[in-house]
């Protein structure tokens, strides 16, 4: 049992059209609380304007974002950063589970106030790596090419626009060797795991959810090409890698 007398006044539908108190009670509530809902969203933009007009007097600052897109729980914080423009393509960033199957993950770059950028960062300081601060943009520039591209290694060693700028005889750049020395470390502890047997199911696990990577030797007489020779590319058809 309702109080219809709760109800705001005046009445948003006509009570003529229903044949009891209650009918109309329930249609006025449905109508009350769309106009409730909408001046929230109305009030919510207010407020969202009026923080990034006075924050584009301060400028934006890049932003790396991984575990990408932010519809986990634990992201409920951060999900604001979705309204924020992205720059440089979507990168892998291993994967996550969702129920009983594994979905990719991903890792953007994107511009954002910097009061946005200082929230996140605060809000990730236990999860290393969620978030990297890129460089300060001023107010009405728009980000440079080069500066998207240092931050995405980070995420992902090696991107299509840096194959593109090689030539015969490059060299990976600093933070592209710290990437791939760090997928290494993982790979041999992987193995250390499963005791050195290449068809173990630490290993098809780790194929399975994307985790796994090949990853170039830097220097001579390294094993990564062994490696890759020994992968077990049976199971690599119903999967993708």
């Amino acid at each position: 049992m309702c109080d219809v007398t709760a109800l705001p006044g005046p009445a948003i539908v006509a009570a003529g059209d229903f044949s009891s108190p209650a009918q109309w009670a329930d249609a006025e509530f449905q109508h009350q609380w769309q106009r409730y809902v909408l001046d929230c969203c109305d009030r919510l933009e207010e407020v969202l304007e009026a923080a990034t007009g006075s924050d584009a007097e301060d400028g934006r600052q890049l932003l790396l974002v991984t575990g990408w897109p932010l519809t986990r729980e634990r992201d409920a914080e951060l999900a604001y950063l979705a309204q924020y423009e992205q720059h440089g393509p979507v990168v892998p960033f291993g994967a996550r589970q969702r129920s009983y199957s594994p979905e990719p993950d991903h890792a953007v770059v994107l511009a954002v106030p910097q009061f946005a950028a200082q929230h996140a960062a605060e809000h990730t300081r236990d999860n290393k790596g969620q978030i990297v601060l890129g460089p300060d943009l001023p107010p009405s520039a728009s980000p440079v090419a080069q500066d998207v591209l240092a931050l995405l290694p980070g995420a992902y060693p090696y991107l299509a626009a840096v194959a593109e700028q090689d030539c015969a005889g490059a060299q990976p750049t600093p933070l592209v060797t710290k990437a791939r020395e760090a997928r290494r470390s993982a790979r041999r502890s992987a193995r250390a795991r499963a005791r050195g047997e290449p068809g173990s199911i630490d290993i098809y696990n780790d194929l399975v959810v994307g985790k796994y990577s090949w990853v170039p030797d830097d220097g001579q007489g390294g094993s990564a090409a062994a490696e890759m020779a020994s992968l077990p590319v049976h199971w690599l058809k119903d999967w993708t890698l």
